[in-house]
């Protein structure tokens, strides 16, 4: 019984030192919905000008504003996208070859804690473009899916299709999936850890009293 009556003992002490944090924490923890917004940031120079097959053409990423008014539910997907554009002067039968880098930075911004965080997706355009036309495609160098933890919001990115661009009036765009989930803090995975060999002592002592 000593023995118990400390295990029980020290199971308090480290719930009441582990569950010491901030309130706004607690309150997070417990929502089922999820308040954010996101940006697409550029990076260097996203336009990309093309000079070949005797014509000038142009592929661009350009930054995609941002939306503010974003409320997901834990678990559920939004789709957001980033748009790319090209044009050339060239002819469907003489076309332009297109092999450039690219890059796509995404900000998150939590509302609920004020807070935001990156993910970046980067890779190569390939393909042909001519006028009115093009069969551009990426090819990723960077993971398909990216998490990013904002105070204690597990934030998942990943990306789900690619629609090239037709000339200046048919625009392209990246597509990309965005899932929201609770991330518990490391303390209360301690907690778990921690009361879980002293639980399983209890079980199997009333067990041995049973008997």
């Amino acid at each position: 019984m000593p023995s118990m009556n400390r295990a029980a003992a020290f199971c308090l002490a480290a719930a009441c030192l582990l569950s010491a944090g901030p309130a706004t924490q607690a309150s997070n923890i417990s929502s089922s919905e999820f308040s954010w917004g996101y940006r697409f940031e550029p990076s260097g120079h996203g336009t990309h000008i093309i000079t070949n097959h005797n014509a000038v053409g142009f592929v661009s990423i350009p930054d995609s504003g941002h939306n503010n008014h974003m409320h997901t539910a834990a678990g559920a997907t939004t789709d957001i996208s980033t748009r790319i554009w090209a044009a050339s002067t060239a002819s469907a039968s003489n076309p332009q070859t297109v092999d450039v880098p690219f890059t796509i930075n995404l900000r998150l911004s939590d509302h609920a804690s004020g807070l935001s965080g990156f993910v970046t997706f980067s890779g190569e355009l390939e393909g042909k473009i001519w006028k009115g036309g093009s069969t551009l495609s990426p090819t990723f160098t960077s993971p398909l899916t990216q998490t990013v933890d904002i105070d204690h919001h597990l934030y998942t990115v990943k990306f789900e299709s690619f629609t090239a661009p037709h000339g200046l009036d048919h625009p392209g765009k990246f597509v990309f999936d965005v899932s929201v989930q609770h991330n518990p803090e490391p303390s209360s995975l301690l907690l778990a850890g921690i009361g879980a060999p002293f639980f399983g002592l209890a079980l199997r002592r009333r067990r041995r009293r049973a008997k």
